[in-house]
């Protein structure tokens, strides 16, 4: 296994990752009481609210998703 380097997410790669969390459920499917727009303003107004209150988020470099279906398939 090698050991990737963390870094800061962009502020759009922190939304992007609210705003898919706020739409859809553990299993991958849509939750039905949001929509999009209104799963949108939420994440706009967590990222604002995260980088007001001094929160050091760290990421890895982002995983192509033929990798990550290509692993939960034991291949």
């Amino acid at each position: 296994m090698t050991i990737q380097r963390l870094r800061p997410p962009t502020r759009d790669e922190l939304r992007d990752t609210l705003d898919h969390a706020l739409r859809y459920g553990r299993s991958g499917h849509p939750r039905r009481c949001t929509s999009d727009v209104m799963a949108r303003i939420a994440a706009d107004a967590l990222v604002e609210h995260l980088e007001r209150s001094g929160l050091v988020a760290l990421s890895t470099a982002p995983v192509p998703l033929r990798l990550i279906t290509t692993q939960s398939r034991g291949e």
